[in-house]
């Protein structure tokens, strides 16, 4: 049965930190820390389609959100904004054996928005002022080129790392 990739196949990645975390954590209670490989973002999906049997095109796609509040001396701060990554790309890979490596580029668009919200209290709770920033939105350009390998465990199933440079 044939093991790697061929034109035509498709493909996902996606950054699996949270995964070997998650596995690594449930055997002990010490708090180990997961294998990880820079520079893929977390959350980070990748489709590739293999246009032949050694390259392939890419289409990446990041989205994320987050929020925190913190109270300090009556001020509670509260943070929120997303970013949003999505880039296409080209791949090209080398090997004929189950270990493959692979390198290209990907040209990328990013979208992103925060704010920030400070609301003063006088020590019985009441409301006294609130003051509120937003970032507007932030939008870029990039480029990054990236150099990986991957074991194919299985027929057309593989674990990898990509090292990626901005």
């Amino acid at each position: 049965e044939n093991y790697l990739p061929q034109s035509g196949d498709w493909a996902i990645g996606f950054n699996a930190d949270g995964l070997f975390e998650y596995v690594g954590n449930a055997f002990n209670n010490s708090g180990n820390n997961a294998p990880s490989v820079d520079y893929q973002n977390a959350g980070t999906f990748v489709g590739k389609r293999f246009t032949s049997d050694k390259t392939a095109q890419r289409v990446i796609a990041n989205l994320a959100f987050g929020s925190d509040t913190e109270e300090i001396a009556g001020v509670e701060t509260t943070n929120s904004g997303f970013d949003l990554t999505a880039g296409l790309g080209k791949e090209w890979r080398r090997g004929s054996t189950r270990l493959q490596g692979f390198y290209g580029a990907d040209a990328l668009l990013t979208v992103s928005s925060s704010t920030t919200e400070s609301t003063l209290t006088d020590s019985d709770g009441e409301f006294i002022s609130s003051v509120e920033n937003k970032s507007g939105l932030g939008l870029g350009l990039g480029v990054q080129g990236f150099l990986g390998a991957e074991y194919f465990i299985f027929p057309k199933f593989a674990i990898g790392a990509q090292y990626t440079y901005r």
